[in-house]
């Protein structure tokens, strides 16, 4: 094998541990979108004839998670679920943010070993299940 393969290696895996992270990020925001979204439509149905609601799509389609979660607790009355989707939240603006940085140098030089735990932390960020 050449030195670059060797070299090259660690940066892939920590590229394709990102990549699935995100995957995992852009899941769950799906998820609450949708689950806002049905319940907008509920409480239009019952309440629309009543009262006007104009909540729709328009009002949360390009929220950040932070405040898709912020909408999403309005709705729910899972605590627990709750806390876990802010601590999600604050690893995604971890991984978004610093984690690819974090394995560079300040030459620019990758090194997996620049922060340690690093690939780990990534590995772990998985949306919370409910069964």
């Amino acid at each position: 094998m050449d030195d670059d393969f060797i070299q090259d290696e660690p940066k892939e895996e920590l590229y394709m541990a990102v990549a699935h992270a995100l995957n995992e990020c852009q899941s769950l925001e799906l998820s609450i979108k949708r689950h806002i979204g049905a319940s907008y439509e509920v409480a239009r149905k019952y309440i629309g004839e009543i009262i006007v609601f104009e909540i729709g799509e328009k009002d949360y389609e390009k929220q950040a998670l932070g405040q898709l979660i912020n909408t999403y607790s309005k709705l729910t009355s899972d605590t627990q679920l709750v806390k876990e989707l802010m601590q999600f939240a604050s690893e995604r603006n971890f991984l978004a943010h610093k984690a690819i940085v974090e394995s560079y140098l300040p030459d620019g030089t990758f090194s997996p070993n620049s922060s340690p735990g690093l690939l780990d932390r990534i590995i772990k960020i998985k949306k919370p299940q409910r069964t």
